[in-house]
């Protein structure tokens, strides 16, 4: 038997988008190639990050 229920959750108001979010702390700078190119230096970066993690984990 599968059973689903819904639950009321509250958001905020959400019509009204304030400040900016959440701010990197690791600065990343493109350069024109890298439009050109189409690459995605924030998800290169996390990749790499994780990969180090697990390295140091492992």
């Amino acid at each position: 038997m599968l059973r689903y229920e819904t639950l009321p959750a509250y958001f905020g108001d959400i019509t009204r988008i304030d400040g900016r979010g959440l701010m990197p702390d690791v600065p990343i700078t493109y350069q024109i190639e890298d439009y050109l190119s189409a690459k995605d230096l924030e998800l290169d970066w996390v990749l790499k990050d994780m990969e180090k993690s697990s390295m140091e984990v492992g």
